[in-house]
């Protein structure tokens, strides 16, 4: 694992790129897209998506195989089609690749240290090292008690402040009191390694390789972009897991995943029914749509109240009766499915963890959520989870020259 040299330089922003390629790595699918970063909205110039076979799924031993096709196959694509300049006699080098993995494929902490005097001090760089100080402590307790090895793929100051006012730029100001909250994700490196030499097979070596987490990346688009509210619950329901993360004060606390997912619905549907997955995943969209399925209906309800088992499991762990959950929840899914998992979460059995004692307020964020805020191509295929690394990559490391 990398050692930072000091805390202040991760309060100063690199300079961005132009032309940047980003793969989406999620539990069931692959995405990518072409972005090109400016001073305002990036622009996405292409994107496409691979879904990995709802049969592969189920077998964990052939899964990262498939998952490492999946990736080549879409990365071929936008080399083809999505990097080539009008007229086809040009071909477009980007000036970096980024993978933002996830769930499952990442872990994510955030470590809150502070340094509190009686008398105003001049936060430098040897205050700094103190948070600094603080934070290793902390991460390296953490490492002696995991069991695999772990590569850390991001770390970043998410939220300072000074005698308790949020600030960007403590360093030169004087206080009583400063925090930060750092965040930090990791991936395995049999993971890092896996998906690191698919890309190579592909893209040259030579360009910039980096991996990021979709946990920060949508914490930071909804509450830098969408949130009015300083406290709110995030969930990014994926194909075979969900991740829910907390957010008070504008900082993320803490973080669970949940065994569940929208390709878990579509496994238990078809070892009810006896059909194959892609049959099963045809016949829910349907039933979604409107239709009138009365069987599919009863086994609908019957995930409903697994689904309703497994967040109220997470909200246990999460909450506590000193700190309860906010009521507001944006949630991250496949359009499809996304309006049942919003229902779902809606359920009054839920009320018992809000602060407002109050069910769940769910609001779902959509391509049409983000497209204000993003600029695109004719005819490129909308993505909310692409829009949202875009988004994201631009805002932390856009071209601000």
């Amino acid at each position: 694992m990398k050692s930072l040299s000091t805390l202040a330089r991760l309060f100063r922003r690199k300079a961005g790129h132009r032309t940047v390629v980003i793969f989406d790595i999620g539990s069931s699918s692959v995405g990518g897209a072409v972005a090109q970063l400016s001073h305002n909205a990036p622009c996405v110039t292409y994107s496409v998506r691979r879904m990995i076979p709802l049969s592969s799924t189920l077998h964990k031993e052939s899964f990262p195989g498939q998952l490492a096709d999946a990736l080549v196959e879409v990365a071929k694509n936008i080399q083809k089609n999505g990097l080539v300049e009008p007229g086809g006699k040009k071909y477009i080098i980007p000036r970096e690749i980024v993978c933002v993995l996830g769930s499952p494929w990442h872990q994510t902490q955030t470590i809150t240290a502070s340094v509190e005097q009686k008398e105003s001090f001049l936060v430098t760089d040897a205050v700094m090292d103190n948070l600094l100080a603080q934070i290793q402590e902390k991460k390296e307790k953490d490492e002696r008690e995991g069991a695999e090895e772990m590569v850390t793929i991001e770390e970043m100051i998410i939220e300072s402040s000074l005698n308790g006012y949020s600030t960007q730029s403590p360093i030169g100001k004087t206080a009583r009191c400063i925090s930060v909250a750092f965040l930090e994700s990791s991936t395995f490196q049999a993971t890092e390694k896996l998906l690191r030499k698919a890309l190579y097979e592909v893209f040259s070596p030579s360009i910039p390789l980096a991996f990021r987490s979709f946990t920060l990346a949508s914490f930071s688009v909804v509450r830098d972009i969408l949130s009015p509210h300083n406290d709110f619950l995030l969930i990014d329901v994926t194909g075979g897991t969900s991740n829910i993360s907390v957010v008070h004060n504008s900082i993320l606390l803490d973080t669970a995943n949940i065994p569940y997912g929208r390709n878990t619905l579509i496994q238990n549907i078809t070892k009810a029914t006896g059909a194959i997955p892609e049959e099963s995943l045809s016949r829910v969209k349907l039933f979604f749509a409107g239709g009138d399925d009365q069987e599919l209906q009863e086994l609908i309800g019957a995930e409903e109240e697994r689904w309703l088992k497994h967040i109220t499991e997470a909200c246990k762990r999460l909450s506590f009766e000193a700190v309860p959950l906010p009521s507001k929840v944006f949630v991250i899914s496949d359009p499809v499915f996304g309006s049942w998992f919003k229902t779902v979460l809606e359920s009054p059995e839920l009320a018992q963890f809000t602060v407002t004692k109050k069910h769940f307020e769910a609001i779902l964020i959509s391509e049409k959520s983000l497209e204000e805020k993003c600029s695109f191509e004719r005819s490129v295929q909308k993505d909310v989870f692409l829009m949202t690394d875009a988004l994201f990559y631009s805002r932390e490391y856009g071209a601000h020259q």
